[in-house]
C-alpha cells in the first residue's frame, strides 16, 4: 500500500438519532484526508452540531478554602442537579496526587447526555444564583469534555 493511501474496515452501532451525527463527522474527516500536507488548506472544526449531540463530562478541580461557604454552595447545587439528567461519575476530596501536582485537590466528574442538558443545568437561573458561592469557596479549575461512547469506540 502506498503511503498516500488510506484503508480501514470498520463497522459502527448507531444509537437513535446518531446518524447525523456520524455523516458529519465523517465529512470532517474527510476534510482532514483531503487537506493532508497542505499548509493553505485549514482543516475546519468538528461542526457544532455534532459535538452537541455527545455526552459531555463537566470535571471541576479545586481546593476548598472557605469549607462553610463551600456547604452553602453544595446544600443548594444539589436540588438544581437533581431536576437534570446527569450521573455523578467521581467525586473525591482527597484525591491522589499522580504528575505535576504536589497537593491534593477536590475533584468532581458529572456526566450529562449532552452539552445542551449541561448547559440547561449551568445556564439555569437556580444554578446562577449558586455558582458564585462556589467559585468564592474554591481555587482551581473547571472543564467541560467530550465523551467518547464505550459502546462505539
Amino acid at each position: 500500500m502506498a503511503a498516500t493511501e488510506l484503508q480501514a474496515i470498520v463497522r459502527f452501532r448507531f444509537h437513535d438519532g446518531s446518524v447525523e451525527a456520524f455523516k458529519r463527522l465523517s465529512a470532517h474527516c474527510m476534510d482532514i484526508v483531503i487537506n493532508e500536507g497542505s499548509t493553505d488548506a485549514p482543516v475546519r472544526p468538528i461542526p457544532p452540531t455534532y459535538a452537541a449531540s455527545m455526552a459531555v463530562m463537566f470535571l471541576a478541580v479545586d481546593e476548598v478554602t472557605d469549607l462553610p461557604l463551600f456547604r452553602e454552595y453544595q446544600v443548594g447545587a444539589r436540588p438544581v442537579l437533581a431536576e437534570h439528567p446527569c450521573e455523578l461519575v467521581a467525586y473525591d476530596e482527597e484525591a491522589q496526587p499522580l504528575e505535576r501536582v504536589e497537593t491534593t485537590k477536590r475533584v468532581i466528574a458529572l456526566r450529562f447526555p449532552s452539552r445542551e442538558a449541561f448547559h440547561a443545568f449551568y445556564d439555569s437561573p437556580e444554578y446562577q444564583a449558586v455558582i458564585g458561592k462556589r467559585l468564592e469557596s474554591t481555587s482551581g479549575f473547571a472543564l467541560l469534555l467530550d465523551v467518547a461512547d464505550a459502546e462505539t469506540s
